[in-house]
């Protein structure tokens, strides 16, 4: 369980403070960087789940989870996401969008906020996430 101390993200992982938004953003966008790139589940609870077990990487993002569930904040950060179709539903899951336009700027976003450190954290925390959706689904 993450304390509220372990949702502050350290001056080792970010240039400057970055929104939720930013936060999940880069999340996500980390997705793309895994030897085999991943989708999210759509499903709220398993969601949450997937957050829960990256917080154990980037304990900065316990502060999408409330009593195991998604904030309202993360869940509008989702819908804002799919909103600005940086993630694509279908069916049951979230995936990133394939737009090279969008991903390079989400790069360069990303790039500004987080150092080296932030990012790899990031990309550990989206591969704890992936091990948790697929332990899930067997």
């Amino acid at each position: 369980m993450t304390t509220e101390t372990d949702r502050r993200i350290g001056s080792e992982h970010v240039s400057m403070q970055p929104s939720e938004y930013e936060i999940l953003t880069a999340f996500v966008l980390q997705s793309t960087k895994l030897e085999a790139p991943i989708n999210f589940p759509a499903d709220e609870i398993k969601f949450a789940q997937g957050i829960e077990a990256a917080s154990e990487n980037a304990p900065f993002l316990g502060r999408f989870l409330e009593e195991g569930r998604l904030t309202v904040s993360a869940q509008g950060n989702i819908r804002k996401l799919l909103t600005e179709g940086i993630l694509v539903r279908d069916d049951e899951i979230y995936r990133m969008t394939l737009d090279k336009t969008i991903l390079d700027h989400l790069t360069s976003q990303v790039r500004m906020v987080f150092k080296e450190q932030g990012v790899t954290a990031l990309i550990e925390a989206v591969s704890s996430a992936q091990k948790s959706w697929s332990e899930s689904e067997a």
